[in-house]
């Protein structure tokens, strides 16, 4: 393949470097992604796109993979956001539904109670959940809510006779619902305990349960697998809720009673950079896919790679692609830090990486011609994967809307998306990356701002 331009080349080198420990990691992870075995998991997840793939997360659960967001005292390996997004993006490389899945066993389900469970919960679910003895789902979307989640209209509602909480409703869209339930595992769910009072945030009266499937099922019921168009091996289901009876012993809440949305909000922000790795992953392949077509495909007598117009369409994915890898560096450099609006760096990052990731696929795939839209080029299932991306863990809309509360400018939120229009034109209207680079580390979230 022709090299990318030389600013391309000089703006990969402005990217934070990252550890040696992470490249070690990310080495095993790479490696395992390239194996025949890891090859036959996702043939499996491919012919059974809605079965939950068990014998691959016990394999990632002998890695140490699962284990990767949970600190020592709670049992699990301690790595670093770095570590753990690094064998997300390259599980994610090997499959979109591959890095997903173990992305809710680890930042929203396991992690989640490692950082806002109570002790009893941590020491109740942890040791089987980074076994994937048990597996976890997180519950917060509705059928009517979508990305409203403050507006959370499953009710729970207190029976002080038996001594806990009755809830009715459903959640739809869950990850790893139905094996949850076959392992006797764990629901993380947002529910409504009581109504804001008038004046009060909507976000006040929710309360975040953590559910034992082992102890009681009645009155729960898992769905038939949606019918989704990509991410094999990540079923998704609907849960419904009849009376279904959770009591105080032992304690099923994190957080506060009614203030369950900081739970929600905390988890959320942890688990977006799990999924900018995982568009990481997809956004990559997609570009390597364009790389090998553009080296074995001859058009003119000239392979692709020869083309003027083909190198300048990989040259405007590589740039998407630089941006946000350096977004998601960024981010998970504020989350290692402890940063006060980490939480808005993820955002601004899981944006970025969802849209490179969306842009290179489809382009990819383009440049394929025909065999694109030939499900044996393994580029119609990056496509597949990639397209779900600016919906789920809070929409494009919802990350703009967060960047703008948190004053980002309308300069920096456009400087993230691709170019639109012909991309075969030469792109003299698009600032230098390392323009981009700049005004992301300039940003500097200010809270409260009205836009």
């Amino acid at each position: 393949m022709a090299a990318p331009q030389e600013a391309l080349q000089r703006s990969a080198e402005l990217i934070p470097q990252e550890s040696h420990d992470t490249l070690q990691i990310r080495g095993l992870a790479r490696e395992f992604v390239a194996s025949p075995e890891f090859a036959h998991y996702l043939a499996d997840a491919i012919a059974q796109p809605n079965a939950y793939p068990y014998a691959y997360m016990r394999r990632l659960g002998e890695l140490g993979f699962l284990a990767m967001d949970i600190p020592p005292e709670a049992g699990g390996d301690g790595f670093t956001p770095s570590q753990l997004a690094a064998v997300i993006e390259e599980t994610s490389y090997g499959g979109g539904g591959m890095g997903l899945v173990p992305t809710v066993q680890t930042t929203l389900t396991s992690g989640a109670i490692a950082r806002w469970g109570t002790e009893e919960q941590r020491t109740r679910f942890l040791p089987d959940m980074i076994t994937a003895k048990r597996i976890g789902a997180f519950l917060l979307t509705e059928p009517r809510g979508g990305s409203d989640a403050k507006g959370t209209n499953l009710r729970a509602v207190r029976d002080e006779t038996r001594g806990g909480w009755v809830v009715n409703g459903e959640k739809t869209f869950i990850t790893s619902a139905r094996a949850a339930f076959e392992t006797g595992g764990v629901l993380l769910t947002a529910t409504r305990t009581r109504q804001p009072e008038p004046g009060e945030d909507r976000e006040k009266g929710m309360t975040f349960f953590a559910i034992d499937l082992s102890e009681n099922t009645e009155g729960l019921t898992v769905g038939q697998p949606f019918d989704k168009l990509g991410q094999p091996g990540s079923p998704l289901h609907q849960v419904f809720f009849k009376d279904y009876f959770i009591p105080d012993e032992p304690n099923p809440v994190m957080g506060e009673v009614d203030e369950g949305w900081a739970v929600v909000e905390a988890i959320l922000a942890h688990s977006r950079n799990g999924i900018a790795a995982q568009a990481m992953g997809i956004a990559r392949r997609g570009l390597d896919e364009a790389i090998k077509i553009g080296e074995t495909r001859a058009l003119y007598e000239r392979h692709l790679v020869d083309l003027p117009k083909w190198r300048l369409r990989v040259e405007l994915m590589t740039r998407q692609l630089l941006i946000a890898q350096y977004a998601l560096r960024r981010s998970l450099a504020m989350e290692e830090a402890g940063h006060p609006y980490a939480p808005v760096g993820a955002s601004l990052a899981k944006l970025a990486a969802a849209e490179a990731a969306v842009y290179i696929a489809n382009q990819s795939l383009r440049l394929h011609g025909g065999s694109g839209y030939i499900n044996e080029y393994s580029i119609t299932q990056v496509l597949k994967d990639a397209v779900v991306l600016p919906i789920y863990e809070g929409t494009d809309v919802v990350q703009e809307n967060v960047l703008y509360h948190y004053g980002a400018t309308q300069d920096l939120v456009d400087m993230l998306y691709a170019p639109s229009g012909s991309v075969t034109r030469p792109p003299r209207n698009l600032p230098p990356i390392e323009e981009v680079f700049a005004a992301i580390d300039a940003f500097e979230p200010q809270p409260k701002v009205d836009k």
